[in-house]
């Protein structure tokens, strides 16, 4: 179980000097850190669907799986620490689970761990303080196999838990209850003919609604992803919470929908990829990277795969939340989603931000490098309207895969990845890489 391991990080110091457009030269310090070598292959980190790194008064804290056993994927994960900006890590806690848990910190800057046990149908809740885990708590009759995810609400003092097929808990951190239980989407085994929720995201609005997106798998071929459907909901002062959709082309205002909400295009959830890009076994698939909603704006980046074609592409969208208006779309082909030199690519990526609703505070997007291989994060100071370089790194030829990072960026940018190499002889790792502005 536990190993109490102070992992000595091989770590690399490198400085940059990043061209930021209209703002000029500014020099920035990158480290990338070795954490440990894992046997999951790419699946260390797995999933930008998940926040993976957290940072509070107390530290860095950073959770990814060392080994997975079994169809199950049960394996051993760790929670790791770094007190000195991710040069140096040192072991928390480590326990077994399907997948690394997600990790958020609450407003007194506890950092509270979520994941799923799919072999007796619980979440699990690890809730530490600096280095000391202070409860455990476990919710039973919930199923859930390899994905889900988590995020905090501030303003409740609430833990929200989304698991792979559509349910939400609410989980009150006074006193650790459940205080809301709801089946969003409808549950495997209840459903579509076509597909079932299978990669469950969150996000917080600057109203404070809660945004539920998923990604649906077809049920003829459960690695063919079919749509990213969302729904966004207000707390009602009962507790309840009112789910609605963004508007549809025909529709004024947003729409109110009855849950559980059928997961596929002929539901009331809005579906956010194309139709023509909608999942159909050896034609194409579809996957959610990662959305978030700042100011009006809900923001999507996700991947698309084509059968036959050598690259997958990204696709990026911003959709007004009042008026369903859909006025930035980059396509990843016609439309890269890219700056003055640094192109995105597919697999892996996450949103960051200061602040959900000032418009001053920038917004980032991280991801890997389309032409140099490397991991590139790009900003916007126009809420996604234009984009610009903002910083990439230079450390020769890079594997990478499921990146993860940080969800709160006051201009330092905090990644955690999955480095498979392609010599089978050499071991999988979970790097850490931060951008820290002089």
């Amino acid at each position: 179980m536990f190993r109490s391991i102070f992992l000595l990080a091989r770590a690399s110091w490198l400085t940059l000097l990043l061209l930021q457009a209209g703002y000029g030269e500014q020099s920035y310090e990158t480290t990338m850190t070795w954490v440990e070598d894992v046997s999951t292959s790419a699946f260390g980190t797995f999933g930008s669907h998940n926040q993976r790194i957290v940072e509070t008064p107390q530290g860095i804290y950073l959770t990814y799986q060392v080994d997975e056993e079994g169809s199950d994927h049960n394996g051993e994960w760790k929670l790791v620490r770094s007190r000195d900006l991710g040069a140096t890590w040192k072991a928390v806690y480590s326990a077994l689970g399907t997948r690394p848990p997600a990790v958020v910190a609450d407003k007194d800057a506890n950092v509270h761990l979520v994941h799923s046990d799919a072999n007796s149908d619980k979440m699990h809740l690890y809730s530490f303080s600096g280095s000391h885990r202070v409860a455990h708590h476990e919710y039973g009759g919930i199923r859930c196999d390899a994905k889900f995810t988590a995020l905090y609400d501030p303003a409740r003092d609430d833990l929200y838990m989304a698991t792979q097929y559509g349910r939400l808990l609410a989980i009150g951190l006074d006193t650790f209850e459940v205080v809301h239980d709801e089946q969003v989407f409808q549950d495997k085994g209840n459903q579509s003919p076509y597909s079932c929720a299978q990669y469950p995201q969150l996000a917080l609005d600057n109203r404070g609604n809660i945004h539920f997106a998923t990604t649906t798998s077809n049920l003829s071929d459960t690695h063919v992803y079919r749509n990213i459907l969302h729904v966004f909901a207000r707390t009602l002062p009962n507790g309840k919470l009112a789910w609605k959709r963004i508007p549809r082309p025909d529709e004024s205002g947003a729409q109110e929908v009855i849950t559980p909400i059928r997961p596929d295009e002929k539901g009331e959830a809005l579906e956010i990829n194309d139709c023509d890009e909608r999942g159909t076994p050896g034609v194409v698939s579809v996957h959610l990277t990662n959305f978030i909603s700042k100011e009006d704006f809900v923001h999507f980046f996700y991947t698309v795969v084509r059968e036959g074609t050598p690259e997958w592409r990204t696709h990026y969208k911003r959709i007004n939340r009042l008026t369903g208006a859909v006025d930035v779309d980059m396509d990843g082909d016609t439309a890269p989603i890219a700056g003055q030199t640094i192109v995105l690519k597919p697999y892996g990526g996450f949103f960051s931000t200061a602040s959900l609703a000032d418009p001053a505070t920038p917004l980032y997007l991280t991801s890997g490098e389309q032409d140099r291989g490397q991991i590139g994060v790009l900003v916007s100071h126009d809420n996604g309207v234009t984009w610009l370089d903002y910083a990439i790194t230079n450390h020769g030829p890079m594997t990478w895969s499921n990146i993860t990072g940080a969800r709160y960026s006051d201009g330092r940018i905090m990644v955690a990845f999955s480095s498979a190499p392609k010599d089978p002889a050499y071991p999988a790792s979970v790097k850490y890489l931060g951008f820290y502005p002089r």
